[in-house]
């Protein structure tokens, strides 16, 4: 809506009015989506914000400022936030704080994630493994309805946990064997039956490949041993794969499989290689 009251599109109205609230349009009264946040905003002053988040109203007021105020800011969240119940409107939080400061839609700013990717590497090669048979691993938002229901797509199978909390839940109740693998007690563990202690990842040796929110290979070199009795997640897939039989498929170690990764003609147009990596740290 204008300032002077006609209404239009976005690209079209000039000197927009952002607060409106009960004007006329087609003989129907509107409030703007401006106006409609500015009202359940005012429900929540900062010190109901403060003692429903723990946070103090000064670190509230100072991190609001260092946000909008600071040049460009990066909202970047990927997961967890949507796990919970309603969790999805986190995501409108976000992306109206972006929004409100400016922080959407330019360079150093976004609110978000982008999807994982790594052409470079040989994940054919590195999956070449004989097969064990019918697979036990199936797409993981179908995980609920295998448990529950005893079927994936019509046949028995076994699967992985995604999101809808309260549904996975349900389906925990129903597993009798539950096995996690962390470095820290997440609510994931404090569900299983065993946690295996996975080595902190400035514990193992591994490569963080290029997805399209960065542009990079970066090679992790550990800086420490593992603490305790903990090991890295590689060295326990290799314990379970001998348990169950499978060691002449899993018979190489951490190194060899990464050189094998990289196997690719775009990864060698690159220039990128595990003994480079090793080299140059980041390409």
């Amino acid at each position: 809506m204008a300032a002077d009251g006609t209404v239009g599109a976005a690209s079209a109205v000039k000197d927009a009015k952002l607060e409106v609230s009960g004007a006329k349009v087609k003989g129907i009264a509107v409030d703007s989506a401006y106006s409609l946040l500015l009202g359940r905003l005012a429900e929540f002053p900062l010190d109901k914000v403060s003692q429903l988040t723990g946070v103090p109203e000064a670190k509230i007021v100072e991190v609001a400022n260092q946000y909008a105020n600071t040049s460009e800011s990066t909202i970047y969240c990927v997961y967890a936030s949507d796990h919970y119940t309603n969790g999805h409107y986190n995501f409108s939080g976000y992306s109206c704080l972006g929004a409100l400061t400016g922080n959407v839609g330019r360079s150093g700013a976004f609110v978000g994630s982008s999807p994982m990717g790594a052409p470079i590497l040989n994940s054919a090669g590195a999956l070449n493994v004989e097969s064990v048979g019918t697979p036990t691993s199936v797409m993981l938002t179908k995980f609920p309805e295998v448990v529950l229901e005893g079927t994936y797509n019509g046949a028995p199978r076994l699967v992985n946990a995604d999101t809808d909390r309260n549904l996975n839940i349900q389906v925990y109740k129903k597993l009798d064997f539950i096995v996690a693998i962390d470095f820290m007690m997440t609510e994931s563990c404090e569900w299983a039956d065993i946690v295996l202690p996975a080595a902190h990842w400035f514990e193992v040796e591994d490569v963080l490949c290029h997805s399209n929110h960065h542009p990079y290979a970066v090679y992790q070199d550990p800086c420490l041993e593992p603490a305790f009795e903990s090991k890295p997640d590689f060295e326990i897939i290799g314990l379970l794969a001998k348990a169950l039989g499978f060691e002449s498929d899993f018979n190489f170690t951490q190194s060899e499989y990464l050189k094998l990764c990289f196997d690719t003609d775009k990864a060698k147009a690159l220039g990128i290689s595990y003994d480079t990596l090793k080299e140059k740290k980041i390409i």
